[in-house]
């Protein structure tokens, strides 16, 4: 695909400089779409991408802003017919037809190859990919969510040199796309290591799968699979609830000392499709002090295989190009829940109450993203201070 670059640049220099003297003669300088629409009766919306192109500073902006060619050649006839010589642009036209129908995946192949160096080229096609993914795979899994979200608390255990866990998630407007298919909602693994004495446990109850529900109770699936014990809404539960938490505590989650550089503090793997995810990590305020979190986005691991470094940004044929936008949560961190999950803040304090938990004072971090990738591991890193 490289090999088609140089090629491509050329085309597309080409293509934008003939456009400008038709811009320059029709929109004026600077241009405006409101020109082109009263002088060349060109519609609105196109009008408006023909000037954002000609404002692009980049080549790969340009394109990604540029109309199709049956547009451009729209722009070409109204120019022609007010006499102005369009030659030039509309054999540059016909080379970017050209180009667009050698390339594999056509336009979106040519944006992602001019466009790696522009981060707003970069962030709406992948917004764009991760939307058509969504909607494919919320037909093949069957199922989807609007909102997901997941809050992980650290803290030093009171048994020694170790660091407790407790995690909470979170489902808004889950729905499925297939009658009777089984909704997967937690995968939970409760027993108890030989050597450290880690155990996973519901907040409340005696370890009853229900018992890992924070609000009212609900039909539930059990299915285990050797260590593993995953909770699961049956196709027979029908309408779905809207809104589901759950939650669990971890002892001996992690240990005390950390050695130098990036480490990975929690993995997950996304098995629903949907809209949105926030994932939140909050530190105990005298864990880790001066700490930095980042978060990764990778395929999964082979056999259970990790990443040989943990340092963001570092390439590996296994990392996504995939950046959500990481916030680090005020001195109150529980004050700022997300828009679309107002009763946020009251959730988590009845979980931090009900696990022993309600003066303790939290530093935290906060990540979203748009239209998540399921079956790709998210990890959240930590650099300690």
């Amino acid at each position: 695909m490289n090999d088609r670059l140089p090629d491509a640049t050329t085309v597309v220099q080409q293509l934008r400089a003939t456009l400008g003297p038709l811009m320059d003669a029709h929109a004026g300088r600077p241009a405006r779409g409101v020109r082109l629409t009263r002088e060349l009766g060109l519609d609105k919306s196109l009008a408006s991408r023909l000037v954002r192109a000609c404002a692009s500073g980049s080549d790969g902006e340009f394109v990604h802003h540029l109309p199709s060619p049956t547009g451009l050649r729209k722009l070409l006839d109204a120019a022609l017919g007010r006499g102005s010589d369009t030659a030039s642009a509309a054999a540059a036209v016909d080379g970017y037809q050209q180009l667009l129908d050698s390339l594999p995946g056509s336009r979106q192949t040519l944006e992602a190859q001019l466009g790696c160096g522009s981060r707003l080229v970069r962030e709406r096609l992948g917004h764009a990919s991760r939307q058509a993914v969504f909607k494919a795979q919320s037909y093949l899994f069957g199922h989807g969510c609007d909102t997901i979200a997941s809050a992980l608390f650290l803290w030093p255990s009171a048994e020694g040199p170790w660091v407790d866990a407790l995690e909470v998630h979170r489902r808004r407007g889950l729905w499925r796309v297939q009658p009777d298919v089984a909704v997967p909602l937690l995968s939970v693994m409760p027993r108890t290591a030989a050597t450290d004495g880690t155990t996973m446990a519901p907040l409340h109850g005696q370890g009853d799968p229900a018992d890992y529900l924070l609000g009212p109770a609900v039909a539930l699936q059990v299915i285990q699979d050797g260590p593993v014990t995953t909770l699961v809404l049956p196709p027979e539960l029908d309408p779905l609830p809207d809104a589901l938490d759950t939650a669990y505590q971890v002892r001996h989650a992690l240990p005390l000392a950390r050695a130098e550089g990036w480490q990975r503090l929690r993995n997950y793997m996304l098995h629903t499709p949907c809209k949105r995810v926030w994932r939140e990590l909050y530190l105990a305020r005298d864990l880790w002090p001066g700490a930095r979190a980042d978060t990764l986005f990778q395929l999964p691991s082979p056999s259970g295989v990790q990443l040989p470094d943990a340092t963001p940004d570092q390439p590996h044929h296994r990392r996504l190009a995939l950046q959500a936008p990481l916030t680090e949560l005020g001195t109150d961190p529980l004050a700022t829940p997300p828009d679309e999950l107002p009763d946020h803040a009251a959730v988590l304090r009845h979980a931090l109450s009900l696990a022993g938990l309600s003066g303790q004072a939290w530093r935290g971090w906060r990540s979203e993203l748009a239209y998540p990738l399921p079956l790709v591991e998210m990890q959240w890193l930590l650099q300690p201070g």
